[in-house]
């Protein structure tokens, strides 16, 4: 019964963790003055620091969800680290962000 709150966790963390990733990359590109990339900043902060924090509190109820639900499968559990990863990671790059400025 919980397993499709699981995998829905599971996306989701997928979906709001992907773009940590791509934010070191995407700040050197930024730094060194290419000028089209600078017109996707705003939408890749709002994206960062709104919806992917959005998204891991979804998936981290989803996944509390289905352990309720009695399901003990990797799914809720991957889901809930991945999840918890998207929730703060935002939080960890604005912090190194601001601590060592370019």
């Amino acid at each position: 019964m919980g397993r499709s709150k699981a995998i829905a966790s599971l996306i989701i963390g997928v979906i709001s963790t992907i773009p940590l990733f791509g934010v070191p990359a995407f700040l050197m590109r930024f730094f060194f003055d290419f000028p089209s990339i600078r017109d996707f900043w705003i939408p890749l902060a709002l994206y960062l620091y709104v919806v992917n924090p959005l998204l891991g509190i979804v998936g981290i109820g989803l996944s509390n969800r289905a352990k309720k639900d009695g399901y003990a499968g990797y799914e809720a559990t991957v889901g809930y680290a991945l999840s918890l990863i998207a929730f703060g990671g935002p939080l960890v790059i604005f912090l190194i962000v601001g601590l060592f400025p370019f």
